[in-house]
Order: C-alpha cells, then structure tokens, then sequence
C-alpha cells in the first residue's frame, strides 16, 4: 500500500498562514495536483488567514487535501461536520469516485445520512461495537442514544481482503 491520506477533526493547519497558503504549501508535499477549490467553495476564501476562517472553510480545506491525495487508505474524522449541503455531496461524490477505483474508505461520523454511500456499518457505543453489518438493514436506521457513533467502512474490490482476514481470526 501506498501511504493512508488521513483527516482529522478538526484539520490542523498553520493559524498565521492564509488559506492559500496551506493549501499550496500541503497540497505540495502529499503530491496533490488539481484540487476542488471551486467545488468546496474555497476559492472566496483564500486571503483569510486560517485562523481567521470558519470551521467550515477550516474542513473543506483539510478535505481537499486528504480527498484528492493519490493514496490506497483514506481515513477520515468526521468529515461532513460544519459543511453546507453542496460541500458535502462535492464529498460523497469524491468518495465515490475513489471506491470505484478500489480505494478503501474508512470514516467516523453522527450522521445516518451518511449511511447511504457505505458497504459496512459498525455502530460504536461507549468504545464497544454494538452493531456491524450492511447499512440496508433497518437497525441501522433507528435512533438510537446520542453518545453513539458510527463508524463507516467503504471499500469496493478490497471487499474480498476484508472478509477473507476476518475468517482467518
């Protein structure tokens, strides 16, 4: 494997440095070439210093770099957390994109609608796995406690590595 594209939240950045700035300065040492700035709406925000910007603006930045990072393993935290619904599509489209071509996605998040672009489905309680499987079944879809949170596993041709390493346990 090539090395994981990881994001975390919230994105860590230089505070001092404009938005630009990181973006060219990051995008450059992950080997990150065309980047969504239009996309994620980040191109009006370039001049503001990242200490300056919204939490949103801080995301879409940190997920334009992991997203678009040439990579086999993406993890992310969090990753539709205080982005606007076009931003967010802009993210499951990416998402899609990178399943149909064999990457594995694995991320966090508390958002069920979320539940629609993954293959697995772990809901975490208190640290424990409380439910795991398909994201079609209806447990998946109920509320449930608030401290819950769902951990999401997309992964398309590696699919068959996942399920042949979990017979071997």
């Amino acid at each position: 494997f090539k090395e994981l594209s990881v994001l975390i939240d919230p994105p860590s950045f230089y505070p001092h440095l404009k938005v630009i700035e990181n973006l060219e300065y990051f995008s450059y040492i992950h080997g990150c070439e065309k980047l969504p700035t239009e996309k994620l709406g980040l191109a009006g925000h370039f001049e503001k210093r990242v200490k300056e910007a919204s939490h949103g603006t801080v995301k879409k930045l940190g997920l334009a770099i992991t997203l678009w990072k040439d990579t086999d393993i993406y993890v992310l935290d969090e990753p539709f957390s205080h982005l606007d619904p076009n931003s967010q599509n802009v993210v499951k489209d990416r998402i899609d994109e990178l399943r149909s071509k064999g990457k594995a996605i694995f991320f966090t998040t508390h958002q069920q609608n979320a539940l629609d672009i993954c293959d697995k489905v772990a809901i975490l309680e208190d640290g424990k796995i409380k439910l795991i499987g398909s994201p079609s079944l209806p447990n998946f879809r109920q509320k449930g406690n608030k401290r819950q949170k769902i951990f999401l596993y997309n992964c398309s041709t590696s699919k068959r590595t996942w399920e042949s390493k979990k017979r071997h346990r």
